[in-house]
C-alpha cells in the first residue's frame, strides 16, 4: 500500500536528483532572524532524503532545523515535528510519532492553523492504528477530516480519507474503508489528478488482495499502472510491479509473480531507492517456499533482514523474521525457529504492534509444545 502521509504532495513525492544542499551548519548563523528560514530549508532537505528512503539522513537534517529555531510555538516548528514523525512513522518508531505529533497539537491548537491542526490529528491516526489503539485511531482520523472539511483543502481532504480508509481496514472495517476510499477517489476524479488516482486505484486493489479477491485486485492494479504510465513514473510502475507480484503469488502463478518482482527490483534498483527492497525479498522467500525451495526462501528472508535493518525499517524487519521462523518450523530446525521468533517478538514488541506480537507469541507457544 503506499499510503497518502500527511504533508505528501504531488511535488515532495517527486525523487529530487539536482537539490542544493547548504553547506555545514557552522557556516549559518542558525540564532539569526533568518533562522526559521535556514530551518524550512534544512525541512526541505529532510523531505528529499525521506523520499529516497535515507531516513537517518532526513532526521539528521531534522535535528539540525530544531537545534537552530529559536521560536518554539511557530508553525514551522509544528511543521517539523510533523515532518519528523512521519519519517519516524516510515521506519515503525509509532511510539515517537504519539510524542511529535501531540506536541504539534499543542502547539498549533493555540496558532489557529487548521491545516496543521488537521495534519497533526491525522499523523497520529495512522500511529495509532499500527500499535492496535483502534478507537483512538478512528478518533484522530475522523478530527483531521472534520477540520479539512472546514478548510476546503480538498488535496489534503483526500489524504485524510484515503488514510482513514487505511485505518478501517486495519480493524476489519472493510465497508467503512472501500467507503472512504470512494470519497477520495471521486475527488481525485474531479478534479484529473492522475498521481492521486493512481495510487488510490491502488490502495483498493491491495485492499481486494487482502480479501482474496486477486482479480479484482489484479484489476485495479492495471488501472493504476495506466495512471503511473500517463504521468511517466517509473517510481510509480515499480510500486505496481511488486503489488502484481504479489498478487500472482497469492493466485499460484509463480512465473507471472517473479517476473514482475524481477521488473519491480530491477527498476528501484536502478533508481537507488531501498525503501521497498526489504519487502520485494520477502514476497522472492514466499515464492521460493512455494515452489518447495527452502534453502533460497532462507537465503531470500536473511537478505531481507539485512536491508531492513540497514535502513532501520523495524516492522519490515520484523515480518521477515516472523516468515523465516514459520520456514525453520516447517523444515523442523527449532532451534532457528525459536531464535528468528523471538526476535521477530523483541521488534514487534517496542514498536507495539500487537497484530504481530500475537502471531509470533502463538508461534512459540506452539514450539514449546513440541519440546
Amino acid at each position: 500500500t503506499v499510503p497518502f502521509l500527511v504533508g505528501t504532495t504531488k511535488d515532495t513525492a517527486r525523487f529530487g536528483r539536482h537539490t542544493v544542499y547548504p553547506g555545514p551548519r557552522e557556516s549559518c548563523d542558525l540564532l539569526s532572524p533568518a533562522s526559521e528560514h535556514i530551518a524550512r530549508l534544512y525541512r526541505h532537505i529532510a523531505t528529499v532524503y525521506e523520499r529516497r528512503a535515507e531516513f537517518n539522513a532526513g532526521l539528521e537534517n531534522l535535528a539540525h532545523a530544531l537545534a537552530g529555531l529559536a521560536n518554539r510555538t511557530s508553525l514551522e516548528y509544528v511543521r517539523i515535528l510533523i515532518r519528523r514523525a512521519g519519517i519516524y512513522y516510515r521506519i515503525g518508531e509509532y511510539k515517537k510519532v504519539l510524542v511529535d505529533a501531540e506536541q504539534a497539537i499543542d502547539t498549533v491548537i493555540k496558532l489557529d492553523s487548521i491545516e496543521d491542526l488537521a495534519q497533526a490529528y491525522g499523523i497520529m491516526g495512522v500511529a495509532y492504528s499500527c500499535i492496535g489503539e483502534n478507537n483512538k485511531s478512528i478518533s484522530m482520523s475522523l478530527k483531521s477530516i472534520e477540520y479539512l472539511e472546514k478548510s476546503k483543502n480538498i488535496l489534503l481532504l483526500s489524504n485524510a480519507y484515503s488514510n482513514t480508509a487505511a485505518n478501517y481496514y486495519k480493524f476489519g472495517d472493510i465497508e467503512k474503508a472501500l467507503s472512504f476510499h470512494e470519497k477520495a477517489y471521486k475527488i481525485r476524479l474531479d478534479i484529473k489528478d492522475d498521481y492521486g488516482l493512481a495510487i488510490i486505484t491502488n490502495n483498493i486493489g491491495d485492499l481486494y488482495l487482502q480479501l482474496g479477491q486477486v482479480d479484482r485486485a489484479i484489476s485495479k492494479f492495471e488501472e493504476s499502472l495506466t495512471y503511473w504510465d500517463r504521468i511517466q513514473s517509473a517510481y510509480g510502475t515499480a510500486i505496481l510491479s511488486m503489488n502484481l507480484g504479489a498478487a500472482y503469488l497469492t493466485q499460484g502463478d509463480l512465473a507471472l509473480s517473479r517476473k514482475y518482482l524481477e521488473q519491480s527490483l530491477r527498476m528501484y534498483e536502478q533508481m537507488n531507492i531501498r525503501e521497498y527492497i526489504p519487502e520485494i525479498y520477502r514476497y522472492f522467500a514466499e515464492l521460493e517456499r512455494k515452489s518447495q525451495q527452502p534453502q533460497q526462501a532462507i537465503e531470500y528472508c536473511q537478505a531481507s533482514i539485512n536491508v531492513a535493518q540497514e535502513l532501520s525499517l523495524r516492522l519490515e524487519e520484523g515480518l521477515s523474521l516472523l516468515l523465516l521462523g514459520k520456514i525453520h518450523i516447517e523444515q523442523a530446525s527449532q532451534a532457528q525457529a525459536q531464535q528468528a521468533l523471538g526476535s521477530a517478538r523483541t521488534i514487534f514488541t517496542e514498536i507495539a504492534n500487537e497484530q504481530y506480537l500475537q502471531e509470533c507469541e502463538a508461534l512459540l507457544h506452539e514450539l514449546a509444545s513440541f519440546s
